[in-house]
């Protein structure tokens, strides 16, 4: 059983470093510890042993998944965004640096097609203070 964790949300996914292969970006932050795709396969291409870099540069490790808890999310699951499953993480007790991860986050967006949104993207990592201004990409605009 894993203790309970107070990671920091918005949190990104330090791991996958080709984000050009993937048309939905959003599966690289989470914004919470629940995902709204109890599919396995998702899981496992996506989330499992995957790790993530929290709000305040600690990294962890998503290492399971588990149903909710919630009787009326089971009852209700074929309706979509109402079924979620709770991602188990494990601390790596490691830390990225502020600059290290905003390398990291220019980087992917080298990777992508030049748009006004990455443009914009850029500009806000660049000017970031700390490590959930860098993650977090909602100011105005979506990904």
């Amino acid at each position: 059983m894993h203790k309970k964790l107070t990671m920091k949300f918005p949190m990104l996914n330090v791991t996958d470093k080709n984000w050009n292969e993937e048309f939905d970006l959003t599966v690289f932050i989470l914004f919470k510890r629940y995902v709204y795709k109890g599919n396995d396969d998702i899981f496992h291409k996506y989330y499992k042993d995957k790790v993530y870099c929290d709000a305040e540069g600690m990294l962890y490790k998503v290492v399971d998944k588990a149903p909710s808890r919630e009787t009326w999310r089971n009852l209700l699951k074929f309706l979509p965004g109402v079924f979620r499953v709770e991602l188990t993480f494990e601390s790596l007790h490691k830390t990225v640096e502020l600059e290290e991860l905003r390398r990291f986050m220019l980087n992917r967006l080298k990777e992508l097609e030049e748009d006004e949104i990455v443009n914009q993207w850029r500009k806000k990592i660049k000017a970031a203070n700390n490590h959930a201004e860098i993650i977090d990409c909602r100011d105005g605009y979506s990904i």
